[in-house]
């Protein structure tokens, strides 16, 4: 009688689901008890499959999706049903526990056919938006320094409204109008995310060490693709390291936005974030465990929130970074050596300088304080030579031979120019200060910063020309190299731009501007300058794909909304009664409107590029009245008395002598270098050939008129 109890009691039929699962079923209907405790649909067939039949779903090579409906298949009922199952069971999981499932999970689904590891999921296709409501959180309470461009932009619109006969906005602190996206919300829902196909995973992480890791080699590419292949191939012991698999998940997020450059507008795929998801799920213990790889992590998921316009979002991971980094001795040189090998060692050292070179671009592009002071680390430089870097050859490169760490040393020295420039002309209380020290710091730090361009390796000279050089790695040093020169330069002569506009009221700024008028000048004039170069750099980009792929695109949104507040700022501001009016015009109307295509042509798949598109078109609108009515009359008249005993033009009447010469921190050699391959030199040198031409206040000739345009980059 026991034995007939215990006998397993078979049923005629089963439903589906737990047939594909090999499962027993009670055969209770219309819901049988497994699926109604576990919450699965419950579906029964019609009646008994023929043989043919049952080889179709038998067999994931001989599976039609076409044969049943998704709904109804049961392969994919299976797929989802497990991957329900676990959803349930992975939030109860230790870290460790969670880390080697999830790592199975990677490797299971990419074994999977492709009918059932492409299942369509409708929550995976959603854009960011559907999500959690609005979808994206913004930052009520956010500061934004004096050198932010977004603080300059908003400075200049209130600046020229108030010069209009419209009322002017009221917009408050936290609703300023910014190309950042706002915080990304989590994912929740404790979806697993397969693997990308092999060839795409393999192009994924091609285009992450061709584009960011030529800038920031933290990352050991041999010793990362040996452990990649390895994880391929099903060798789960060596990828069961969940921050390894976060940096993996976020190496396929940053590949893959880049590679959906350019798409069209019909195109609404999102796999760049949910492999970003996937990543940020795997990185749960960098809050309990210090480790390098964690500091990894936390960096490349700056570069992949830095590319798609979360800036606050990056600011606080890399704030995070640093302190794991400290936490672990990456400050400290004697640190490193006491208990790490030759190759830790070298890594350790790119791992702390790319957050210090990183932290300083950070703290310029939003106008903030830097986290990491010169004076509070003790770091060797990175080894100059590749060879030294994750393995022991003997055979490394000669002391004279190119290499791609060239261009990590000279930026590493750049950043600290950088600091230099914040610390001295981007302080909160810089404004209240004494202005003459200001002006005596930007001679100083120009000279530095010119300084640094002539001491540049030959292959990264970005000023002068490199026939026959077929390394693309090189090309685009030297493109990242010179937006950082002509973008740092803006800046560091921003604050001299149209003085009598946009700072009437500073008193400092005013008897500056009275008692050096023509060095003034000269910087203003070098600031519109440097800004109309960095458009002239996007002349010869083919395409949207070109321009993430050759150029800093981390950074490309903040130095190009910089660069076209300038110019129409300086467009704005022309005297209309000078007779180089048009063609001042003209020059100027042309390098803005090349950042505008820039905006324009990105805004398909960069949210952060519509949204600096659309803030530069508003302000594009908005045109300056011939006088203000809030500047000091007295001011202005005393600086025309002494701009018309100078000969020079009158500052009140802003910009319409920004051609004049503008070497007055330079040796005479340094104009014949400059600026190379980026423009005519000839064209370039016409201009100091008679100055005084320039400053004429008479008509000019047809000649002469096609000189002034061709020296401005419009012949």
């Amino acid at each position: 009688m026991p034995d007939e109890f215990l006998r397993r009691r078979r049923v005629a039929m089963a439903c589906l689901n737990c047939r594909a699962q090999k499962a027993k079923c009670d055969g209770k209907r219309p819901i049988c008890s497994r699926c109604e405790g576990y919450g699965h649909s419950c579906i029964w067939s019609g009646g008994r499959k023929t043989r043919s039949q049952t080889s179709i779903v038998s067999s994931p090579g001989g599976l039609r999706p076409e044969s049943l409906p998704p709904e109804k298949d049961p392969w994919q009922m299976a797929v989802r049903s497990y991957d329900t199952l676990v959803r349930r069971i992975r939030p109860d999981l230790s870290e460790s526990a969670r880390a080697a499932t999830d790592s199975s999970l990677s490797y299971i689904r990419n074994q999977l056919p492709q009918e059932l590891s492409e299942l369509d999921d409708p929550l995976e296709d959603c854009p960011p938006s559907t999500f959690q409501g609005s979808g994206r959180i913004e930052n009520p309470q956010r500061y934004l320094g004096e050198a932010s461009d977004v603080r300059f932009f908003h400075a200049v619109k209130q600046v020229l409204q108030d010069n209009t006969l419209e009322p002017p906005e009221v917009v408050s602190e936290h609703e300023i109008q910014s190309y950042d996206q706002g915080i990304e919300p989590p994912d929740v829902s404790g979806r697993h995310i397969g693997l990308p196909p092999k060839e795409s995973a393999d192009s994924y992480i091609n285009i992450y060490f061709s584009t960011i890791h030529i800038a920031y080699p933290f990352i050991c590419k041999p010793e990362f693709m040996v452990r990649y292949e390895k994880y391929w191939k099903g060798d789960l012991e060596d990828g069961l390291n969940a921050s390894w698999l976060s940096i993996l998940y976020t190496i396929f997020s940053i590949g893959a936005y880049y590679h959906s450059f350019p798409r069209s507008e019909n195109d609404v795929t999102h796999v760049h974030l949910r492999y970003f998801r996937q990543a940020l799920a795997l990185s749960g213990s960098v809050l309990s465990n210090c480790t390098l790889t964690n500091v990894q992590m936390l960096l490349t998921q700056c570069f992949f929130l830095l590319a798609t316009g979360q800036t606050d979002r990056c600011w606080n991971s890399l704030g995070l970074a640093i302190r794991v980094g400290q936490s672990i001795g990456l400050h400290v040189e004697n640190a490193l050596k006491s208990r790490s090998s030759p190759v830790e060692q070298e890594t350790m050292r790119r791992t702390w300088y790319s957050m210090f070179v990183l932290d300083r671009l950070l703290a310029l592009q939003l106008g903030r304080p830097i986290a990491i002071h010169e004076e509070d680390y003790s770091v060797n430089e990175p080894a100059p030579v590749e060879g030294s870097f994750c393995h022991d050859s003997s055979s490394q490169a000669l002391d004279d031979d190119p290499t791609h760490l060239d261009y990590f040393r000279t930026v590493i020295t750049f950043s600290r120019i950088l600091g230099r420039v914040i610390s001295a002309l981007y302080r909160p209380s810089q404004l209240s200060d004494d202005s003459g020290g200001m002006l005596l710091s930007t001679v100083s730090l120009d000279k530095d910063l010119i300084a640094w361009r002539n001491s540049l390796p030959r292959h990264l000279r970005f000023d002068l020309g490199h026939t026959f050089d077929r390394s693309i790695t090189f090309r685009r040093q030297r493109n990242m190299l010179s937006i950082k020169f002509h973008h740092l330069r803006t800046l560091m002569h921003r604050p001299y731009l149209s003085l009598i506009w946009l700072q009437g009221k500073n008193q400092n700024l005013m008897e500056l501007l009275e008692r050096d008028y023509e060095k003034v000048q000269a910087m203003e004039n070098i600031c519109v300058h440097e800004a109309q170069q960095t458009a002239h750099l996007l002349h010869h980009v083919g395409d949207e794909r070109s321009l993430v792929h050759d150029f800093p695109w981390w950074q490309m949104i903040s130095c190009l909304l910089c660069a076209s507040s300038v110019l129409l700022v300086a467009r704005a501001c022309i005297d209309p009664s000078h007779p180089d009016t048009r063609m001042q015009s003209q020059a100027l109307d042309e390098d803005a409107e090349t950042c505008m295509k820039v905006f324009d042509a990105l805004s398909v798949n960069s949210e952060a590029a519509r949204r600096a598109r659309d803030m530069m078109k508003g302000l594009k609108r908005t045109r300056i009245l011939p006088r203000r009515t809030n500047i000091s009359m007295t001011t202005a008249s005393a600086i025309s008395q002494d701009a018309s005993r100078l000969n020079v033009p009158f500052m009140g009447e802003p910009l319409h002598g920004f051609h004049g010469t503008m070497n007055y921190v330079m040796g005479q050699d340094d104009w014949q270098t400059w600026p190379g391959e980026l423009s005519d030199p000839v064209a370039w040198s016409a201009q100091f050939i008679h100055p005084t031409q320039l400053l004429s206040s008479g008509p000019m000739s047809e000649s002469e008129i096609a000189i002034f345009t061709q020296i401005n980059g419009n012949g």
